[in-house]
């Protein structure tokens, strides 16, 4: 047998991992309604928000994960992926905040430009990589 155990179960890792975050990544309208007529945890800047993820991941899961945030920054990518709608906000040197919007606010999104200022609602969702990633967005 040329293959051994290792090179059957990483690719079986990565597809379960892919299929978990396919599966929670899209939001339902009525689930960024419910969210939306909430007031806000915590107000900023993109680049504000990064900095407190980049000093201590762990203390700002803590702090905010699952909290609800309105935050303003500048668009430096606009996307769509497995049927989510992502707007990047630029957040310095600190990263990006990936801001996760339903199909409901799609021809809201089709207005923005890369470098418009924006302020957004979401759901803090945590950190991937470089990127503070906002679930359930609403353009304010």
């Amino acid at each position: 047998m040329k293959y051994g155990m290792k090179n059957i179960v990483l690719p079986l890792a990565v597809l379960a991992l892919f299929g978990l975050f396919a599966a929670g990544c899209s939001d339902t309208d009525s689930d960024t309604s419910d969210m939306q007529s909430k007031p806000a945890d915590f107000q900023g800047s993109a680049t504000e928000l990064c900095r407190i993820y980049k000093e201590n991941e762990v203390a700002a899961d803590q702090k905010l994960k699952g909290k609800i945030v309105l935050i303003t920054g500048k668009v430096t990518s606009i996307s769509k992926t497995l049927g989510d709608i992502h707007v990047m906000l630029d957040g310095g040197s600190d990263g990006n905040v990936d801001c996760l919007f339903t199909p409901s606010e799609e021809s809201a999104i089709a207005r923005l430009v890369n470098g418009q200022d924006i302020t957004v609602k979401g759901q803090v969702d945590g950190k991937v990589i470089l990127s503070v990633v906002l679930r359930k967005c609403r353009l304010q």
